[in-house]
């Protein structure tokens, strides 16, 4: 009798041993995942950006780069801008009729560079500078006094004429 109880207790333990053997296993790994997970590097993913790190595994939103479309450089990645932007010493100038009737010419220095309907909308591009932009009638109406505009990299300068 002495002998079964005996064996009884030492199968018992070997079940416990096991139970906890498996408790610590699972422990181990559940501790294991949370600390390798919670220690992923964060910081900018997107190789275009200026600030890109290498070993960050998870992008933070903290990506910086040209966030302009029209740029040689620009990155699509960027969160936010950080005005490293080059379109190789142009900008862009923004002309638009206001006029409800008059078609308008637009002549930059001595350039023609089109017409504009009414209500129409057109972007030219332009070196860096300054830039003497005006809009001659060409049917319906009149046109509008020449101005002068400074065209930087990348930027983008709107004139209008409502003639």
């Amino acid at each position: 009798m002495k002998k079964e109880k005996i064996l009884r207790v030492n199968s018992e333990l070997r079940s416990l041993s096991k139970i906890a053997s498996m408790v610590l296993f699972f422990g181990v790994l559940f501790v294991s995942a949370f600390v390798f997970n919670s220690c992923t590097k964060k910081g900018c993913t997107s190789t275009c950006a200026t600030n890109y790190d290498s070993k960050a595994k998870k992008d933070d939103g903290s990506c910086r780069g040209c966030t302009n479309k029209k740029a040689n450089n620009y990155c699509a990645d960027a969160d936010n801008s950080d005005q490293s932007c080059t379109c190789g010493g142009y900008g862009f100038l923004s002309a638009q009729n206001k006029s409800n009737t008059t078609i308008q010419k637009i002549v930059i220095g001595n350039t023609n560079y089109g017409t504009l309907d009414p209500g129409e909308i057109k972007e030219v591009r332009l070196p860096n500078g300054t830039h003497t932009v005006e809009f001659q009638a060409v049917s319906g109406g009149g046109g509008c006094t020449p101005a002068e505009v400074i065209i930087t990299e990348c930027g983008t300068e709107i004139r209008s004429c409502s003639y």
